[in-house]
């Protein structure tokens, strides 16, 4: 199985860098700074540039969404960029454990709005992925979507994870 080791905080924008990863040696991964707590006044500006020039060899985005506080704004402008550049993408909920049932189905609920407002000019996944970091619930189910989305040849696939 592959292992990445990547630094994670308690503190909101712990990402201050743009930090790639290698997972085996079929798959790239790029944590992008700059959104959510710590976003720019117009964060347009600063990561639709980025996704241009990385959109051929961009196989999937995953645009993580806290279950704590919902969608925003930020968010919101992220999903436009994504599906005006025709970027193929999904919504993941974090923090899914801490979230009571009730924000938990709001949030889920919000996400099927986004997509189903999204496929018609977007690539987004029909449904959203909802992960817990602590509890490690989905995180599995995600891997595996990941990878499968990102890697064209199966045997490669097989023999990275193994």
């Amino acid at each position: 199985m592959v292992s990445v080791s990547v630094g994670v905080s308690k503190r909101p924008g712990y990402t201050t860098s743009v930090n790639f990863y290698q997972v085996g040696s079929h798959l790239g991964l790029v944590d992008l700074p700059g959104y959510g707590f710590n976003a720019p006044a117009s964060l347009k500006h600063v990561v639709e540039p980025y996704l241009s020039l990385q959109r051929a060899k961009s196989k999937l985005l995953c645009l993580l969404i806290d279950s704590l506080t919902g969608f925003d704004d930020t968010d919101l402008e992220v999903v436009d960029i994504l599906n005006l550049l025709r970027l193929p993408y999904a919504l993941v909920l974090t923090k899914c454990d801490l979230s009571d049932q009730t924000s938990t189905l709001k949030n889920v609920l919000k996400c099927v709005d986004v997509i189903s407002r999204s496929t018609t000019e977007g690539r987004a996944e029909r449904f959203p992925f909802m992960v817990s970091s602590i509890t490690g619930d989905g995180i599995d189910l995600l891997k595996v979507f990941i990878y499968a989305s990102t890697v064209s040849n199966f045997d490669a696939f097989e023999t990275d994870l193994n």
